[in-house]
């Protein structure tokens, strides 16, 4: 599905997605969206959905200002689907080339919340997210949590989380909470030559349950604090020390901090 050409090119102001995939072995490719509350969902809206995506690329697409209250979440890019309370089998998912664009009204409008740019949610690994750029505008009132440019989910997983995934090549500026919040089993995942900067928390492994999990080579510059009192380059570790014990390795990374703001 390829909307470069296309003399329409922006779907406003729905009350859902602008497009949710169900099916496999699909390219969708620049479309604008803009408004919503969600902008692609790639996976079933319920569990019993016989339909389970896979190999599907999302690419050279740009989402701007998906937005929505403090009771639900806005993902511009969601892998997985459905809500909070099922698993999917979505896998191979690849996610490229995508501008993302999202605005924290912060006190102005406190019961508006922008979501994370790309969440990976409830689904199978094998997915790829590169050289995509997640910014956002703003920040958020005190008391209501952030979000962050890339998100898996759920937290503190041992099955049923972020594996077999490569993130790479991406920029991500001004997240509210995590530059790439990857909480889970961590198992083979990579994440490599992006750059981070303005967020509260560079990354977040907090915890990796059973990895290995790498994360080399990215640039952390400027955290910057936004719900928290606290901000930095990593946040790692976990309350439930059995939980806290999978395999994490950090190499030749940068970190740059000569501001005051932080």
């Amino acid at each position: 599905i390829d909307a470069t050409d296309a003399t329409i090119d922006y779907l406003e102001g729905w009350q859902d997605c602008g497009f949710r995939i169900e099916g496999s072995h699909i390219r969708l490719k620049g479309f604008k969206i803009f408004g919503g509350f969600h902008g692609i969902i790639v996976g079933p809206e319920k569990n019993s959905a016989p339909l389970q995506p896979h190999d599907v690329i999302i690419e050279n697409n740009i989402i701007q200002d998906s937005i929505t209250d403090v009771s639900h979440d806005s993902e511009p890019i969601n892998i997985g689907g459905g809500g909070s309370d099922f698993f999917t089998d979505v896998h191979n998912i690849t996610v490229q080339y995508n501008e993302i664009y999202l605005i924290e009204p912060g006190t102005a409008l406190v019961k508006l919340v922008a979501g994370s740019g790309i969440t990976i949610r409830h689904s199978e690994g094998g997915h790829i997210l590169r050289y995509n750029k997640i910014v956002f505008k703003g920040t958020v009132q005190d008391g209501i949590h952030g979000k962050d440019c890339i998100n898996s989910l759920p937290n503190f997983d041992w099955v049923e989380t972020i594996h077999d995934t490569d993130i790479y090549g991406n920029y991500c500026e001004g997240a509210t909470d995590d530059g790439f919040s990857l909480d889970g089993n961590g198992m083979n995942v990579r994440v490599w030559s992006n750059t981070i900067r303005g967020v509260t928390n560079g990354v977040s492994v907090t915890p990796i349950t059973i990895g290995p999990t790498y994360i080399f080579r990215n640039v952390f510059t400027q955290p910057q604090r936004h719900w928290t009192g606290g901000c930095g380059f990593v946040k790692g570790g976990s309350a439930n020390t059995k939980s806290d014990q999978g395999y994490l390795y950090f190499y030749h990374n940068t970190v740059v901090y000569d501001n005051m703001v932080a």
